[in-house]
């Protein structure tokens, strides 16, 4: 009797059989090390600590994505033709401003996509560009999409920290035109007081008890520290002294003439105040420079041989070449780290002219300091690293309203 259902198969169809299961199970299995390969990639290139040089890597970077989300891939090549594009020297808040808005649209819609896909060491970042989205033109005005602006960039004294007030040994005057640094020069902060020694602006009324002053000049414009007060008496003093209140003699009788000569007749935009130890968390061979340029300071006189003013001649010379020299680096380390630059508080920035909601979105995210005359500003306690104190304990004490700490 024949069995019904049951009839033995052919040699050559279990064979076949055979091949066709190990073919798709050796084609699953190399397709999941090709992708695990590729997560392993971008994961260490992209979302690691070092992150990655987005200056040249971005090609890169994309031919990963295809494999995940081929549209992710093809924002991130937009955003390398506009690199190259600025790097070349184009205004692209011109050239390109159609494609920064796009770009900038696709991360404030797929934040939090963006952020589960693995960009969770940019979360904050996302969302800061999403919130700035409605500010985006003025943005691009205060980058110098259409004119240039001018901003002063007050650097420490070299041999000492003073972000709660006190002066500041030399200060940066920096004009941006289409998103670019068109010119920097590292100005001695006494040079303003030397063309106007009498140029004051007065402090509020409160501060003059523990201050024993009534006003204050350029080289202790930041009596309260970083403040956009501060920022507003520096643009005053600033451009008071450069318009009218400079001494024409004095002015012959400055060094590097032609180039200085470029200070005088311009309005300042807004100053940008940064902690002392900014460029050294961006930049950790800095330390090293500024306890040079420390020795240099105190033994310029034996260098050149004669005791001559113009003391910090070296030092400003060497630093304007460093920062130069270094841009692109601190360019790349600061879009690396800007998650860890908002939340440590480095950067507090004066802007004159700006809307309300430029100012509320400064503030939202600690990038702005609002005066307050009942508050008391406290950043740092002085130190010194080449004198006494640096290797002195401190204590600091406030007392109340009756005398008590």
């Amino acid at each position: 009797m024949k069995k019904i259902g049951i009839e033995p198969l052919k040699k050559e169809s279990i064979s076949f059989g055979k091949f066709v299961l190990h073919t798709v199970f050796l084609s699953l299995l190399v397709l999941s090390f090709t992708v695990f390969s590729l997560y392993s990639k971008i994961t260490e290139r992209f979302f690691s600590n070092h992150k990655i040089d987005i200056f040249t890597e971005l090609p890169q970077v994309a031919s990963y994505f295809w494999v995940v989300d081929p549209e992710v891939a093809r924002q991130i090549l937009q955003l390398d033709l506009i690199i190259k594009d600025y790097l070349s020297g184009a205004n692209v808040l011109k050239t390109r401003e159609e494609e920064l808005t796009a770009l900038w649209s696709y991360a404030k819609e797929n934040k939090d996509y963006l952020t589960k896909l693995g960009f969770g060491n940019y979360k904050r970042i996302l969302k800061m560009l999403s919130d700035a989205r409605p500010l985006r033109e003025e943005i691009f005005q205060l980058l110098g999409k259409d004119q240039r602006f001018n901003y002063l960039v007050p650097l420490q004294n070299s041999n000492e920290s003073r972000p709660n007030g006190g002066f500041f040994g030399s200060f940066a005057f920096i004009s941006l035109s289409g998103g670019h640094i068109v010119d920097m020069q590292i100005i001695d902060s006494y040079l303003p007081d030397m063309l106007a020694p009498n140029t004051r602006v007065p402090l509020p009324e409160r501060t003059q008890g523990f201050l024993t002053e009534k006003a204050a000049g350029f080289i202790g414009g930041n009596k309260f520290g970083f403040t956009d007060k501060d920022g507003r008496n520096l643009k005053q003093l600033y451009e008071k002294i450069f318009h009218t209140a400079f001494d024409p003699e004095k002015r012959e009788k400055m060094f590097n003439q032609e180039q200085w000569n470029q200070l005088f007749q311009k309005n300042i935009k807004g100053i940008i105040f940064l902690d002392s130890e900014l460029i050294t968390y961006l930049l950790p061979a800095f330390r090293s420079k500024t306890r040079e340029w420390q020795f240099v300071n105190a033994n310029v006189d034996l260098i050149r041989g004669e005791n001559r003013s113009n003391k910090k001649e070296f030092y400003i010379k060497d630093l304007q070449r460093y920062l130069k020299d270094n841009a692109l680096t601190l360019a790349k380390s600061t879009i690396n780290n800007i998650q860890e630059l908002l939340h440590k508080g480095f950067i507090n920035i004066y802007l004159s002219n700006v809307s309300d909601e430029m100012r509320t979105f400064l503030k939202d995210y600690d990038l702005t300091n609002v005066y307050n005359p009942d508050f008391f500003y406290f950043f740092h306690i002085n130190s010194s690293f080449n004198k006494s104190d640096g290797f002195v304990k401190k204590q600091v004490e406030v007392l109340g309203p009756q005398g008590n700490v």
